[in-house]
């Protein structure tokens, strides 16, 4: 019979009064009687006494009782959810903690009432001992608390940055092993915590909302910090987002390729109908069928079904991620883009305000070299263009007075004066009013106007002066200064050009991850709350929204295309290792491919990781060599101690 079953030895006493004399012997420290207590008592007497040895610093030993003893590692606190795990990453109990990890049946990312886990805790108390320990023993960096908080955001980057040395390992001289399971999110997301809100289909309920979670969500956050960023070059989680490319790159090329037919149609539309020159032949067009008119209509159809699939897309995005996608600037532009498509091809039909068609061709033409630029080989590129506009334009904010002040100036001077093109034989007034002098003193500052233009001799000495301090201020200053801000941005991003790309590797996979998956972590973070509420009205509304999402059954027929984008679509650990032969052609797991220089990266850790080991050993042995001459010396001493005894003894007896 196991220890689990044996029943109380005398009848006579409730499981309650032994708990109390449990805890009477914990609060004595009475080990001895601690452990003859649990030998005749049953696990339910003895079970809740697991969370008050867990709340005291020197109470290993009792736990570690309880836990041969049969008590359960994973047992709730009825109030605040919280496992022993909680209770002693809160309280900084590294010796009872390692106790409990040493349990096989322990949750460790088991959550309380207010979502955290125990990784949680440990992070926010900076506490690094326990945060290396909770993530050796498989503990999720990315679990998210009610409030969206993920534990990697608060481990310091030394922490992390030790812990992911420790996923490197090289089994043999021909190859590296790679463990990426800290990185698998949970197979299910807060199944216990749904399970009373969702009356008699909670079962099925559960199962459709406990889809695969996105593998990048604690990848990003590490790309956001400041702090952390530089980890994204690490060989474990570099590889990683280069694997978690190859796979879904696929998705990226198909949305690229469906953008660029967009772009080509609504071209080709908006500039069929500005050559069209005659209104009669393009209403007539439509009844004569020719070529032409054939393929204009085959042109509108396809447009119109490729609106109808962005604002689908737009949609969908919104849905599925309300906060994020509508933070986001570029989903701006897409929706005005698709909003302007609708008219031209609807409503407008390239007859009305000709604005509007420049602007559709504008924002489409833009939105595609967005596009592109999202694409890591192509990122490093954007990011300086990026960098580069945004500084310009933050100095030209400022800057901008300057400007207003010539061109005001100008217009003073020059407002009654027309200057004579001899190009197009006319004569022009290029200042007459502020907001022409404006235009035309910014386009002497790019070097788009020609000085000789200007009429010096309606006042001499004046406009000779201002146009000097001009050309100095603006042409000399102004322009080497931008020239040297563009020059320092280049060499700042080539310098982190692999950092550059990796983060555009990370918010492209992540997109098309969220994209696929539907961000079921969102749907989860909103089911939690309900366990905050108890309001009848706000729980039933949501749980009508929920089953209107899990109505549409014909989504069905896509629920494993999350094996086109995981790349642990099982979320389990024993799947979560990759072994790369170590060579100049490297062919991996899936038949993509690894840099060379990332293996190397990899080796070179495991290689100082090794040397480290040995040098440790080595002080050890040298430390063991020493104390063992102590010892030696410590027995010499003795024995001339206990010699001299005796000759003095001898000497007396003479």
């Amino acid at each position: 019979m196991s220890k689990v079953d044996v029943q109380l030895a005398d009848v006579s006493i409730s499981p309650v009064q032994y708990q109390a004399q449990l805890l009477a012997a914990l609060q004595m420290r009475d080990l001895d009687k601690f452990t003859q207590l649990l030998d005749h008592c049953r696990v339910d007497a003895f079970s809740s006494v697991l969370e008050s040895a867990c709340r005291e610093a020197d109470c290993a030993q009792f736990v570690q009782q309880l836990l041969q003893h049969g008590a359960d590692p994973n047992i709730l606190n009825p109030v605040l959810l919280q496992t022993p795990l909680h209770i002693t990453a809160e309280l900084g109990c590294y010796e009872t903690l390692q106790v409990l990890l040493c349990d096989d049946k322990i949750n460790v990312d088991a959550l309380d009432w207010l979502g955290n886990t125990a990784l949680h805790y440990a992070a926010q108390n900076k506490d690094q001992d326990t945060v290396l320990a909770l993530l050796e023993h498989g503990s999720y960096i990315g679990s998210r608390n009610h409030a969206g908080d993920m534990p990697v955001s608060d481990i310091e980057p030394e922490t992390l940055e030790k812990f992911l040395n420790t996923r490197l390992k090289m089994p043999n001289d021909e190859s590296l092993l790679f463990k990426y399971d800290f990185l698998v999110p949970p197979v299910a997301l807060d199944s216990a915590l749904l399970k009373n809100k969702l009356s008699d289909e909670k079962d099925n309920v559960i199962k459709k909302l406990s889809s695969p979670s996105p593998e990048m969500d604690p990848i990003v956050q590490i790309s956001l910090s400041s702090k952390q960023q530089h980890l994204l070059l690490h060989p474990i989680i570099s590889s990683f987002v280069h694997l978690k490319w190859q796979h879904v790159q696929k998705f990226y090329y198909y949305n690229l390729a469906f953008y660029v037919f967009f772009v080509l149609l609504v071209t080709f539309i908006i500039l069929h109908h500005h050559i069209t020159a005659i209104d009669e032949h393009r209403k007539s067009c439509w009844l004569n069928l020719s070529a032409v008119c054939f393929f204009k209509i085959i042109m509108i159809t396809l447009l119109a079904i490729c609106c109808f699939c962005l604002i689908f897309k737009l949609l969908f995005q919104v849905c599925i991620s309300p906060v994020q996608y509508l933070h986001k600037w570029s989903t701006y532009p897409q929706l005005v883009l698709t909003l302007l498509t609708i008219n031209v091809l609807f409503i407008d039909s390239g007859t009305g305000d000709s604005a509007v068609t420049v602007i559709t061709l504008f924002l489409a033409w833009t939105r595609l070299l967005l596009l592109t630029g999202e694409h890591p080989a192509i990122s490093i590129c954007f990011h300086m263009f990026q960098k580069i506009s945004c500084t310009f334009l933050k100095h030209l904010a400022w800057y901008s007075l300057l400007i207003i002040a010539f061109s005001l100036s100008f217009y003073a001077l020059f407002h009654d004066s027309k200057a004579y093109i001899a190009e197009k034989n006319v004569s022009s007034k290029l200042f007459h009013n502020p907001l022409i002098s404006f235009f035309t003193t910014v386009s002497m500052f790019v070097g788009g106007f020609e000085t000789k233009f200007l009429p010096f001799e309606t006042a001499s000495g004046t406009s000779h002066i201002i146009f000097i301090m001009f050309m100095f201020f603006l042409t000399l200053v102004l322009l080497n200064m931008f020239t040297g801000l563009a020059v320092s941005h280049v060499q700042n991003v080539q310098s982190k050009s692999e950092l550059v790309r990796l983060t555009a590797e990370v918010n492209a996979v992540f997109d098309i991850e969220k994209l696929v998956l539907g961000n079921p972590v969102c749907i989860h973070m909103w089911m939690r709350r309900l366990n905050l509420s108890h309001n009848a009205v706000i729980v039933g509304i949501f749980k009508s929204f929920v089953y209107l999402w899990l109505s549409f059954s014909w989504l069905q027929c896509f629920r494993n295309i999350h094996h086109s984008v995981l790349l642990f679509p099982d979320s389990s650990f024993d799947y979560a290792n990759i072994v790369y032969p170590f060579g100049n052609s490297v062919n991996v797991t899936w038949n993509y491919r690894l840099d060379h220089k990332v293996l190397l990266q990899a080796a070179n850790i495991v290689q100082k990781k090794n040397d480290e080991a040995r040098q440790q050993l080595d002080c050890w042995a040298v430390f063991e060599s020493y104390e063992e001459r102590l010892n030696n010396i410590e027995a010499s001493q003795l024995r001339c101690e206990a010699l001299q005894q005796e000759i003095l003894q001898l000497l007396r007896l003479r």
